[in-house]
């Protein structure tokens, strides 16, 4: 899925070098749930802004998907990521005039679907967030849990590959960051491979596999605390025909109290 090798960034402001990234080696396989974690300057956030392709190394290679990134133009970055890459941020970065179901729509707007799919596949996505009833609301009359829940939904309306998030409770309070998190789990439990990057030691116990960066080098590189297997894996699933729902293996449903990883 994912396989970098020696990247390195460095950032000059006239005679001034920062190196933000020293020799990064990096594999992620599909459907891993890894949390990348540092202190403020450690280098994680541009870390994820070239996973993302929404920056480039200085050098070093990165391959998603078997993939030469680096090899890539921008206008094939910007394909790629339309197509593979769901992003999630901190502050939401909604679009303040327009409704939830129109921000959700944006990513699909790039291709070459017709209004009628577009429309249909961004419900969908509200619905499996959980915010079918506030499709028509704008970001102002939502909570910032709302909002943060909207935009997993724009993310997963493209049915990525994988999921890139950056800090996305850092706005949020206690309780509503957990109900974010378990939407990332859920989504985890389909198969679709999710990498969040935080500072909160306690979020990133939630993933499966924590790495550590400092001074722009990975630090460690370690399992997370151990926490039960989900339910639905992708051996136990199935695309239901048609739609962007999953359907359980086990119980044949897209929505059931047997199956917690079932959704949608």
């Amino acid at each position: 899925m994912i396989v970098a090798e020696g990247l390195r960034k460095v950032y000059r402001s006239g005679d001034v070098e920062h190196e933000a990234l020293r020799g990064v080696d990096l594999r992620i396989e599909a459907g891993e749930y890894v949390a990348i974690v540092g202190p403020s300057g450690s280098g994680k956030s541009t870390l994820m802004h070239i996973l993302g392709c929404l920056d480039r190394p200085t050098a070093g290679r990165y391959r998603l998907e078997g993939i030469e990134v680096t090899e890539l133009s921008d206008a094939e970055l910007a394909r790629l990521r339309n197509r593979r890459i769901g992003f999630v941020f901190q502050s939401f970065n909604l679009l303040a005039r327009h409704t939830a179901l129109e921000n959700v729509e944006l990513p699909l707007l790039y291709g070459r679907r017709t209004a009628r799919d577009t429309r249909r596949r961004a419900l969908a996505a509200l619905e499996a967030v959980g915010l079918a009833d506030r499709a028509q609301h704008g970001p102002q009359q939502l909570s910032g849990g709302e909002r943060q829940r909207v935009a997993v939904a724009r993310a997963l309306v493209i049915e990525p590959a994988i999921v890139l998030a950056d800090e996305p409770t850092g706005n949020l309070d206690t309780r509503t960051g957990a109900q974010i998190m378990a939407l990332f789990e859920r989504l985890n439990a389909t198969g679709t491979t999710v990498v969040l990057v935080t500072h909160d030691r306690e979020i990133a116990a939630r993933a499966r596999r924590v790495v550590a960066v400092r001074d722009g080098r990975i630090e460690s590189d370690t399992p997370a605390a151990s926490r039960p297997a989900a339910v639905g894996t992708e051996a136990a699933r199935s695309r239901c025909g048609g739609s962007s729902r999953w359907r359980c293996a086990a119980c044949g449903r897209t929505s059931c109290d047997r199956c917690s990883p079932c959704w949608g």
